[in-house]
């Protein structure tokens, strides 16, 4: 089982990356790659992480791989997720999340619920916009309530490779990326 986390550090601009790993490295070996700089998230405000990417795939195929059980069953975290497409419904998976917005071919809005794995303040957020032929996607994670997204590294590298699936999912291509692990990890379609 490989796992990976991030290390942020701010920039002289302000803006948060990740520049690191939580495994060791050889001294003068890199430390991250460039597809990973390219491809992390970035911190928003105080509890959240932004990432976003653009595909050459038609934006009416990425709303059906975030917005249908199919679509889901391909690259969502679990196999067995359903959801409830509407401002109310359910998004059931290994936690529960509540539609608070839908914009078809857009964005859907998730928020936790009382209770369960995810608090009301995680706020999840699919966006969509088109860009030419392609999409340019976005995922947004407030992390579960916490006030600091430095608290939980780990969320950050589970939604990256959850993005890689997605990314692998949609164009077929295997993302495969060295978290400074000195191995490959690989996603297929």
């Amino acid at each position: 089982m490989h796992s990976f986390s991030y290390h942020l550090k701010q920039n002289d601009a302000g803006d948060w990356r990740i520049v690191d790993n939580s495994r060791s490295y050889l001294p003068g070996q890199p430390i991250h790659t460039e597809h990973l700089l390219a491809t992390s998230g970035r911190v928003v405000g105080e509890r959240g992480m932004l990432w976003t990417r653009r595909w050459d795939v038609p934006l009416h195929s990425v709303w059906e791989a975030v917005s249908t059980k199919d679509g889901l069953d391909r690259w969502w975290l679990t196999r067995d997720a359903t959801l409830d497409l509407r401002p109310g419904g359910r998004f059931e998976h290994h936690w529960t999340n509540t539609v608070r917005d839908v914009e078809p071919l857009r964005s859907i809005t998730f928020e936790g619920v009382p209770g369960d794995a995810a608090s009301p303040e995680n706020v999840m957020r699919f966006g969509l916009l088109p860009d030419g032929e392609g999409t340019v996607f976005t995922f947004f994670d407030a992390f579960q309530g916490h006030p600091h997204p430095l608290s939980l590294p780990w969320t950050c590298a589970g939604w990256h490779g959850t993005i890689d699936a997605l990314e692998t999912c949609l164009t077929g291509i295997e993302v495969s990326v060295d978290f400074g692990l000195g191995a490959s990890i690989t996603l297929r379609a």
